[in-house]
């Protein structure tokens, strides 16, 4: 088997452009372990108590995700003061909740951004027998079903009905769950019941149909949105939950906060690009009290929206979510992400290393023609010694020429040198020769 001959010293690949592969080829490592970022396959998700549309909703989400090879974990909560708790905990291992209108800024919690407003979440007032008018004493012992966050001030049911005039020292509180709170109320064991939830909970509809129990409306609703920004006035149309039967009898006022998505601002962004295209077959159907496409939306809330959910109000799924499987789509885009920073320091360096190779090659022939020109002028003057003194030298430099290592296209500026040190060579045979 022949070998091909090996190329000559001078003409190998230089030293330099190895030494920068390498270097280029390290650092590239370096910068994709440190940005390479897979998205988590698990998920939690505080949602709110069972029963509620919170917990409801996020099994939708849970589902929807599932297909994508996601696990979502659902946590059932007391209610959104303990998602948020939850969510501002880094070691509760929460990384996403639906956060009610009201209840944190940007300032409280620095870590958090939001993925858009997603639906309503009405107040409702169910009641037995006739209630106090506004102005009115509430009768002692009057019971009342809260939630289960009810006994907290912060809790947006308990601070609307202490502004309608309800004196907590003298009603009897009930923090139950929706569930529960509806077969108190239906049993008897509860005057009133107040819940805090989407029309499409199962919960409401037991109690808007049930026979005696009544729906209050807020009289003073615009008032109440004007002293809360974080509310919408909302109608329930006369009828809507039963037209044969004309429930309920007339419209009702209601008021409604906005319940956000939230997120750690940790969580990678496809996830987020995956949990906006999961809101959107959820919520993005037309309501009682929004319109097709309404929810998810880019509204002002409690947190600043995170730079994927910009991205997706204004564009939509990136391009490769939308046409990949997930999985393959994340890890195209991390490679993307990588390689644009690569990218960014390779295309100066690539630029301009032909330029500092050429300088580097002419530097190096320029320094054994200082030397050249140093010995002849030494020649001009007679200070370079013997003829075999001279010619050592020469030897010496045209060593040093061959020894240049380059490439072919520097080749002929090798050659031009050592031409010039024979033409050196040669002037001094004929000035030794015999005349």
């Amino acid at each position: 088997m022949e070998q091909k001959p090996l190329a000559p010293r001078a003409f190998r690949r230089p030293r330099l452009l190895w030494f920068l592969g390498v270097l280029a080829l390290l650092g590239t490592l370096v910068l994709g372990v440190r940005l390479f970022h897979p998205p988590q396959r698990r998920l939690v998700m505080a949602a709110g108590p069972l029963g509620s549309s919170a917990y409801w909703f996020a099994q939708r989400y849970r589902e929807i995700v599932g297909r994508e090879g996601v696990v979502l974990d659902v946590v059932a909560t007391r209610g959104m003061l303990e998602n948020l708790a939850r969510l501002q905990d880094p070691s509760s291992g929460v990384d996403v909740a639906l956060l009610e209108g009201g209840t944190t800024s940007p300032e409280d919690s620095p870590e958090l951004v939001s993925l858009g407003t997603v639906y309503y979440r009405p107040i409702w007032v169910f009641h037995r027998g006739r209630m106090p008018l506004p102005g009115q004493a509430w009768p002692a012992g009057f019971r009342i079903a809260l939630g289960p966050e009810g006994d907290n001030p912060a809790d947006l049911s308990r601070r609307l009905l202490a502004e309608g005039g309800v004196n907590f020292d003298s009603v009897r509180i009930m923090m139950l769950e929706p569930d529960a709170a509806a077969d108190s109320l239906l049993e008897g064991k509860a005057d009133m019941a107040a819940i805090v939830s989407a029309w499409e909970a199962p919960v409401l509809k037991r109690l808007i149909l049930a026979d005696g129990i009544q729906l209050a409306g807020f009289l003073r609703a615009d008032a109440r949105v004007a002293r809360h920004p974080e509310l919408t006035r909302l109608v329930l149309p006369e009828g809507v939950a039963d037209l044969a039967r004309n429930i309920p009898p007339a419209d009702v006022q209601l008021v409604a906060p906005t319940v956000s998505l939230a997120a750690r601002s940790s969580l990678h962004s496809a996830l987020q690009y995956l949990l906006l295209e999961s809101a959107a077959e959820v919520h993005g159907r037309a309501g009682l009290f929004e319109a097709a496409g309404h929810f998810p939306a880019a509204e002002p809330g409690d947190l600043p929206l995170s730079r994927a959910a910009r991205s997706y109000y204004k564009s939509g799924t990136p391009f490769l979510q939308r046409h990949l499987p997930f999985w393959v789509a994340a890890v195209l885009t991390q490679i993307g992400v990588l390689l644009i920073p690569v990218f960014g320091l390779a295309y100066p360096l690539l630029r301009g290393a032909p330029a500092l190779y050429s300088s580097v090659m002419h530097r190096r022939v320029s320094r054994v023609y200082g030397d050249l020109k140093l010995l002849e002028l030494e020649m001009a003057e007679g200070q370079a010694g013997s003829s075999a003194e001279v010619l050592a030298r020469l030897d010496a430099l045209d060593v040093r020429a061959a020894r240049v290592q380059t490439t072919m296209g520097f080749a002929p500026m090798v050659y031009t040198l050592r031409q010039h040190i024979q033409l050196i060579r040669d002037r001094l045979a004929r000035a030794q020769a015999p005349r």
